[in-house]
Order: structure tokens, then C-alpha cells, then sequence
């Protein structure tokens, strides 16, 4: 069992060791590490100066831009005994880095220095239970850090290190061999081919990922649970970003020249410098790991390509599934711009689709607040107030209706209320028992309808009654409906968002689309319901009681009921939601 750490705290104190620095002066950091808690704790120095400068370590601004991180970011496996240090209660620990030789910082001005970790991995159990413990996501100590932010005055401009001052300098040059073969620098003949075949599979790798995020249908992104179990939920433009880092990525293996150098004396996966593309620096941990698969030679050199700048410059947030996992929910953005996150989308281990995830019915009566007993399912219609009844719905069943307060999110009270005493010039047969609903668009705007039988009325919201000359045939107004679609609905709703100016008509498992311009059923209909009407779940794809579109807040919602529960539909997204 996992011990209590929420009453442990690190403490990080940033210092320099001078106010301001003139042209040749070095910049030169004190970083300070204090265990504030009562008792002695395991820290994993990993993103410490405490493991030398292995990592972007540091948010560093002059004037709101970022300073370029020039030194190396590493994929890691499990960490090793000594990679944690011991500190006791009370106890400080420091390290001076020579700050500039990190970072490109030319222009004159304050900058502005932060500790980018806020939570470290530490507890207070002895280092090797700790190494047992990492990457477990239920067991894992994690700690607050506290830290301060330190500032330093650069009096003069300086040279940029990236010789134009820009990222772009950085590439490699243009006019090389149209064939991109990987080079090699300090790596056997069989080492060489081993890479090549790596090589070979993060191509693939990286192509099926993008082939996976381009291919997925609007509505399955929503709850894709490969997408999900990598980078959280979904936000269109996260999804965008991971798209076009996986376009980047792939054009990077397949088309730019690679170069490889061997580190036999280094104990991670690799390393790279992300200003300088595209040399990857392979250490221990490459040559252990399998050629395909979780943490595999194919995933570290899509991991360490997606670090480079001019790539997708990603960051090391966090390291292993366990961790990944953990910060797709804790912190979708950063998942998007993690390095193992996007291996592991790549590598696809174990196995996740990007098919979407059914919906989610709800209990009507958990959700829409005050519903009076008798009217908490069951509907057999439902509409939006039209004129001077806007902001509010209704919903109908038997001779009685209810009045809902969209803004307020509640039913008004004093309901239900017997139809035929508000409901103004009904005509005999339509007191009761609707089958279906519905507002006028467009040319029809200000009007509803109601549907029962094969027959329908029309209801003046402005003058507050039914329009004289009705109840009339479906099939003689409503036009070019098919045979069985002129009688009988279960439902009607209009659409919103990209599916404005269409109304629906739900029978049993199908539906027909009615476009209000043309005045018309648009063709191919019927259609079945669950072949368009996207995640329906089990029970949700025929035989509505009921359909309403949102309003106020809730514009961008259709709702569609059944029984006693309900599910909500995206309009946008063109999907039921979870």
C-alpha cells in the first residue's frame, strides 16, 4: 500500500548569483532543494540540475518570448537506485549551473526564470522500493514543489547561438542526395543494419498513426479510446496539433537524412539536442528494447524525432504508460506535447482503435430538475416556446404538458396543466396524445406543429392559437414524404449547427430529412437511424417518445427520450455524447 505524501513538501529556491551580467559575463544559477516535510525523503532527480542539465528543466522569458532550450532531452526507462537522492528532514541540497550555456538568450532585457516541475516523484521509502514503485500509477509517490521565480537584467545584446537567430538556422542544408539514407558515426556494421530496420518500422509506425487521425470521422474523435487513452479529451484543436505533429514526423523519417551515433556509455533510450536536426544519440536502453512494440527501438526514434523544433518540438512531461495515462486525464494539453505519448500512439500497444464509444442514456428525471411526479418520462412530445413563449419548452403527455424554464434550468411550477385550458383553438382530437412536435423554420418561422394520426394542426405562437382550417392531411403538405412516412411519428426535431434548416421525422428505426427552404423531403429517405445518427447507444436507435433541441445554453444540444432516460446529441460533433 502506497503511504500518505500529502503532507510532504519540496521546496525550490532559484538564485543567481548577480543582478544584472554585461556581454562576457556567465550567468550562473544556484538551485536550491529544501525537504520541508518531517521526515527523509527519496527524490528522483531526473528534470534536477541534481542530474545534470538532461532536459528542459526551465520556463525562461525575456519580455513574454521564449528562450530556445539548447541542450539535450532524453527518453528514459526505468530509473536506476542512484538515480534518487536521499534528503532529510529540514535539508538542503544545491547545485550552481552554468545557466547561458543551456539557453539562447540574446536580447538585452529582464529575464524571467521559473522551475518548470511542480510535482516531483519522491517518498519515503528507500531508493529501491521507489524504483519498484515508478511508473505504477496507483502506487507512485508523487510531491508538491514549491518554488520561487528568479531574475536577472542582461545589460547588452548578444550573438544569437543559433547563428541567425532563428530555429530554422538549424536545419540541415539544402542540396544533399534526393535518396535519404541515414548516416552513421561510432556504430558497427550490425548495429547499422539494426537501425536500419528500426528506422524502417518508425516510418510505419508514425504513417498508420496519422493515417489513424486523419481517418477517424468527426464524430468517433469525441471518444476514440485510442486518442482518449494517449492525450485525454478531446478539443479540436489538440486534435489538429497531434495531426499535424504525426504529418511532420513521418515527412522527417521518411524524407530527411537521419543520422545516428552510438553512446555506449549512456543508459537511457537516446537523446537529442531539438535545436539540431536530425541526429539521434543512442545509448543502453536502445539496444535492449524489442524492435517493435511498448517502449520499442521503432517508438524511441519516433519519440526522439517529435523533440526537434522543427518537427514538433515536443516536451518530456513525463515518462512510461503508467505516467502517460495519468496525465491525459490530469492534463490533456500537456499530453499533446509529450514525447512518450505520441510513441505510444504510435506503437499502439496494446492495440486500440479509433472507433467511436457509444453514448450514454440518462435518467430524465437526475437531470432535468423539478419535473413533477407523472412527468419524469414517458413524453410523447416535446417543443421549444416560439414569440413571447421563448426561453421555455414544453413537454406532452396524455391530455396534460408541463412548461420548462431553459435559462433556469428547472420546471416551472404549478405543472402539469390540462392542454385544452392554455392551449388556445385546438381543434377536437388534438387535446391530446401527440405524436410528434415541431417549430416552423425560415418562411414558417413562428409557427409549430403538431402531428398525430395522419393528420396535423398549426399553433400561432404570436397570436397564441391554433390557425383555423386544420387539423389537415400529413401527406397533402408535407411534401414528397414516402408511403409510411405520412402517419405515425414517434418524433420530430430540427437541426442545429451544420445541420441547420433541416427538421427530422423519427419512425420506428428510420427517420426522413425535410428541408424547410425547399419545402421538400430531400432524397434518398427513409434512412435507418443508426446508420447517421452516430454512438446511439443500445436502445437509442428506434422507436423515440420524443425529440427536442436545446436552447440557451444548451443551443448546440438535441435531446431525444425514451421511457424514462434520455440521451443528449451533439450537433457539432454529430454524435451522441458519453
Amino acid at each position: 500500500m502506497s503511504k500518505d505524501v500529502s503532507n510532504l513538501n519540496l521546496q525550490v529556491n532559484l538564485a543567481f548569483d548577480k543582478v544584472s551580467y554585461k556581454g562576457k559575463d556567465k550567468q550562473q544559477l544556484l538551485f536550491s532543494l529544501t525537504n520541508e516535510s518531517d521526515q527523509t525523503l527519496s527524490i528522483l532527480k531526473w528534470h534536477t540540475p541534481f542530474d545534470d542539465f538532461k532536459g528542459d528543466m526551465f520556463q525562461v522569458e525575456c519580455a513574454g518570448k521564449k528562450a530556445p532550450y539548447l541542450g539535450a532531452v532524453y527518453k528514459r526507462g526505468i530509473p536506476a537506485i542512484g538515480d534518487f537522492l536521499i534528503l532529510g528532514p529540514g535539508k538542503t541540497i544545491e547545485r550552481a549551473v552554468d545557466f547561458a550555456e543551456h539557453y539562447d538568450m540574446p536580447d538585452a532585457g529582464h529575464y524571467n526564470v521559473q522551475f518548470r516541475q511542480h510535482r516531483m516523484q519522491a517518498g519515503v521509502e528507500e531508493p529501491p522500493m521507489m524504483r519498484k514503485k515508478y511508473g505504477k500509477r496507483k502506487a507512485a509517490s508523487v510531491v508538491t514543489v514549491k518554488a520561487n521565480a528568479a531574475i536577472f537584467k542582461l545589460d547588452v545584446p548578444l550573438k544569437s547561438k543559433l547563428a541567425d537567430g532563428t530555429v530554422s538556422a538549424m536545419m540541415p542544408k539544402a542540396g544533399g542526395p534526393s535518396k535519404k539514407v541515414p548516416t552513421f558515426i561510432n556504430c558497427t556494421a550490425a548495429q547499422q543494419t539494426i537501425i536500419k530496420d528500426a528506422l524502417a518500422k518508425a516510418v510505419i509506425y508514425a504513417k498508420e498513426a496519422n493515417t489513424a487521425l486523419k481517418g477517424a470521422p468527426t464524430w468517433a474523435r469525441l471518444s476514440a479510446r485510442r486518442y482518449k487513452e494517449w492525450y485525454g479529451s478531446y478539443k479540436k484543436s489538440r486534435y489538429n496539433e497531434v495531426t499535424v505533429d504525426y504529418d511532420k514526423i513521418w515527412d522527417a523519417l521518411a524524407n530527411k537524412q537521419m543520422s545516428f551515433e552510438d553512446k555506449p556509455a549512456e543508459t537511457a533510450y537516446a537523446y537529442v539536442y531539438p535545436t539540431q536536426p536530425y541526429k539521434i544519440y543512442l545509448g543502453q536502453a536502445f539496444w535492449a528494447a524489442p524492435l517493435t512494440g511498448t517502449d520499442s527501438k521503432a517508438g524511441a526514434i519516433v519519440h526522439e524525432t517529435s523533440h526537434f523544433i522543427v518537427v514538433a518540438s515536443t516536451d518530456d512531461h513525463v515518462y512510461g504508460q503508467a505516467g502517460c495515462r495519468a496525465l491525459a486525464i490530469s492534463n490533456p494539453a500537456n499530453a499533446t506535447d509529450n514525447a512518450d505519448s505520441h510513441e505510444y500512439f504510435a506503437e499502439n500497444n496494446p492495440p486500440l482503435t479509433m472507433d467511436a464509444l457509444p453514448g450514454t442514456a440518462f435518467v430524465t428525471s437526475a437531470l432535468w430538475k423539478n419535473l413533477p411526479a407523472g412527468f419524469q418520462g414517458g413524453f410523447e412530445a416535446a417543443l421549444n416556446g416560439g414569440g413571447n413563449f421563448s426561453g421555455k419548452c414544453y413537454f406532452f403527455k396524455g391530455d396534460q404538458y408541463i412548461k420548462y424554464d431553459w435559462a433556469k434550468d428547472k420546471a416551472d411550477p404549478g405543472y402539469p396543466k390540462k392542454i385544452s385550458d392554455n392551449w388556445h383553438n385546438m381543434p377536437a382530437g388534438f387535446l391530446d396524445h401527440f405524436d410528434a412536435a415541431l417549430n416552423g423554420q425560415g418562411s414558417f418561422a413562428g409557427k409549430c406543429y403538431f402531428f398525430k394520426g395522419d393528420s396535423y394542426i398549426r399553433y400561432d405562437w404570436n397570436a397564441d392559437r391554433a390557425d383555423a382550417g386544420y387539423p389537415k392531411k400529413i401527406g397533402d403538405s408535407w411534401h414528397n414524404l414516402p408511403d409510411g412516412f405520412k402517419s405515425g411519428f414517434n418524433a420530430a426535431i430540427n437541426g442545429n449547427g451544420p445541420f441547420a434548416g433541416k427538421c427530422y421525422f423519427f419512425k420506428g428505426n428510420m427517420y426522413v430529412r425535410y428541408d424547410w427552404v425547399a419545402d421538400r423531403m430531400d432524397a434518398g429517405y427513409p434512412k435507418k437511424i443508426e446508420d447517421n445518427w452516430h454512438c446511439l447507444p443500445d436502445g437509442y436507435k428506434d422507436n423515440f417518445d420524443a425529440a427536442l433541441e436545446g436552447d440557451k445554453q444548451f443551443v448546440t444540444k438535441g435531446y431525444f427520450f425514451k421511457g424514462n432516460n434520455y440521451i443528449r446529441y451533439n450537433w457539432e460533433d454529430d454524435c451522441a455524447e458519453i
